[in-house]
């Protein structure tokens, strides 16, 4: 799957079921700007270092845990 793909059908669903859309909005653009990822062109390091900063957002890790982040972290990682 395309890194644009893996971000709009695979991570956003997983955090909107969770947080909502404005949160998994503002998440989103957390992690977007913290990794440098453009919102066009993304790339497969770019997404990969996307997740890896959503995973460390602390909202994400009060929910889930470490062990529920490291789960999505590798799901997230091998749906490209």
């Amino acid at each position: 799957m395309e890194p644009f793909e893996a971000l709009q059908q695979v991570v956003k669903p997983d955090l909107e079921s969770i947080f909502g859309k404005a949160l998994t909005s503002s998440i989103l653009l957390t992690a977007r700007t913290k990794s440098g990822a453009p919102l066009i062109g993304l790339n497969r390091d770019q997404f990969l270092s996307m997740v890896e900063c959503i995973c460390q957002d602390q909202k994400v890790l009060d929910l889930w845990g470490s062990s529920g982040t490291n789960d999505k972290l590798g799901r997230w990682k091998n749906s490209v």
